[in-house]
């Protein structure tokens, strides 16, 4: 998981100085660390992460793949 902005978590900055304590980590490509998954399952993968449910969708994606 990448550590939370406004881009990623719309509203997350309201947290003040919690923020600053949190570790910074940097997007990893998933495909690249799980290459055995199949293209699905990294993006179905990436979703479940995904921090702001307005830009996962995941529900929308499962509804597709079924």
């Amino acid at each position: 998981m990448v550590t939370p902005t406004e881009e990623t978590w719309p509203g997350v900055t309201l947290i003040g100085d919690l923020l600053q304590r949190i570790p910074r980590y940097e997007p990893v490509d998933l495909a690249d660390e799980f290459p055995d998954l199949e293209p699905a399952g990294v993006e179905l993968f990436t979703r479940m992460l995904c921090l702001d449910p307005s830009l996962c969708n995941l529900s929308c994606f499962l509804s597709k793949t079924s």
